[in-house]
């Protein structure tokens, strides 16, 4: 979790995503994977700062196989 995150937020209450340096981001091998991986620091339109109407349309991104 980023610092800037934990300043706020519990990890231990907000993790549900395997992160850091074992989590190499599939959608490019230079980056692990962290808070901003799925979340917008400025906000975004929809719930939770991500950057898609759905939760699935965003998770699909990195995991294509759930795909409907």
């Amino acid at each position: 979790m980023l610092e800037s995150c934990a300043t706020c937020h519990d990890p231990l209450k907000h993790m549900g995503h395997p992160m850091g340096a074992k989590a190499k981001d599939p959608r490019n091998p230079n980056l692990v994977v962290d808070c901003l991986s799925c979340h917008r620091s400025h906000g975004t339109e929809f719930k939770h700062l991500i950057p898609y109407a759905t939760t699935s349309d965003l998770c699909v991104k990195c995991h294509e196989q759930f795909k409907r």
